[in-house]
C-alpha cells in the first residue's frame, strides 16, 4: 500500500520543521543558514522535488524558513 501525497507532504514538513527547530536551539543553526536543496531532499525522501518545495513553502507560511531564489 503506497502512501498518499498529502500524508506524505505532511510527513515532510514535520521532518524538516523538526530538523531546523532542533538546529536552532542546538545552535547548528541561525537565521540566514542555507538549508539542503529541493533536489538534495528529494533524494533522500524518495519523493518528487515538488514535494518538497510545497513542504518549504508550507514552513515559509509558518515562519521558520525563508524562501529565496
Amino acid at each position: 500500500m503506497t502512501t498518499s501525497p498529502r500524508r506524505r507532504r505532511s510527513e515532510i514538513v514535520e521532518v524538516m520543521r523538526r530538523r531546523v527547530l532542533t538546529g536552532v536551539s542546538a545552535g547548528t543553526l541561525r537565521r540566514g543558514d542555507r538549508l539542503p536543496s529541493a533536489r538534495d531532499l528529494a533524494v533522500e525522501f524518495d519523493v518528487d522535488p515538488r514535494l518538497v518545495l510545497t513542504a518549504y513553502r508550507v514552513l515559509s507560511g509558518e515562519g521558520l524558513v525563508e524562501i529565496r531564489r
